[in-house]
């Protein structure tokens, strides 16, 4: 199964393209710096996994790849959206 990593998923067209892959099967990771909030519309659905992300911070940056690497064993597709 492909999996797509998303920068900037809590809105916009990160959030609707996050939904997207998600109807179509993929394996999500979609990214945004408080995840915690729980309000981005994303919660719930097949597929989607919400981690934290901070384009500024590398650590977060690091922790959200590694995690997503152990969940899925790969990342296929990159939308930069963040920013």
């Amino acid at each position: 199964m492909t999996t797509v990593f998303i920068t900037g998923a809590s809105s916009g067209i990160g959030r609707e393209t996050a939904r997207y892959f998600s109807e179509k099967g993929w394996n999500v990771v979609a990214t945004m710096r408080h995840p915690e909030s729980r309000t981005t519309g994303l919660e719930g659905l097949a597929n989607i996994t919400l981690l934290h992300l901070d384009v500024l911070d590398r650590e977060s940056i690091t922790k959200a790849v590694v995690s997503a690497l152990a969940k899925y064993g790969t990342i296929d597709v990159l939308v930069n959206n963040a920013g």
